[in-house]
């Protein structure tokens, strides 16, 4: 069960679709920006007053975080090198034509043992889901963007649109302010 009986009366509201089925008039959004047309897909970035009940009790809770993760700080993860990313060998040279790091490696995160690391500065990780749907993507974005706050300069940027929208470079700058409306959310 995902929702609080308890401590969340919205949880015990009729979905929005059965309302809906049932005639119950919407309740209008307050605020909504106007869409930016980024290729085939409109931008509309969200505000937490937006959000229905549900939505706001889930962004309020505690989150859990590995323990790596727990101190939200880069300066506080060890980077261990996994293996290289790879795809098919006949696929190799037509990848590369699109990502030149094709073949540099993966990497894992391990809380840092002793004293912290340097921080690394003026990073720009891009992150791009593509397909199916994604649980859990939005709270690992707002973890990333809290995450970067700790390094002086970096940037975590959206990809709006998937592998259209990362190949046409339709991207958006994560705040923090944009995430406060997708934390706790779920996915896709």
């Amino acid at each position: 069960i995902q929702y609080d009986m308890d401590t969340c009366k919205a949880s015990t509201d009729i979905p929005i679709t059965l309302q809906l089925e049932l005639g119950v008039q919407p309740q209008l959004l307050s605020n909504v920006p106007q869409p930016k047309r980024m290729g085939e897909f409109l931008y509309i970035p969200q505000s937490k007053k937006s959000r229905s009940q549900l939505q706001q009790w889930r962004m309020e809770r505690e989150h859990r975080v590995p323990d790596s993760l727990a101190k939200k700080s880069i300066a506080a993860v060890q980077v261990k090198v996994v293996s290289d990313t790879m795809c098919q060998e006949q696929d190799m040279s037509y990848v590369k034509k699109f990502f030149s790091t094709m073949g540099a490696p993966l990497l894992e995160l391990w809380p840092q043992e002793g004293r912290g690391c340097t921080v690394p500065e003026k990073q720009r990780i891009g992150v791009v889901f593509c397909g199916r749907q994604a649980p859990g993507c939005h709270d690992f974005l707002c973890g990333m963007v809290e995450m970067f706050k700790s390094s002086p300069d970096c940037k975590v940027l959206g990809v709006v649109g998937g592998t259209h929208g990362l190949f046409n470079k339709q991207v958006v700058e994560l705040t923090p302010e944009i995430c406060e409306a997708y934390a706790g959310t779920g996915g896709l």
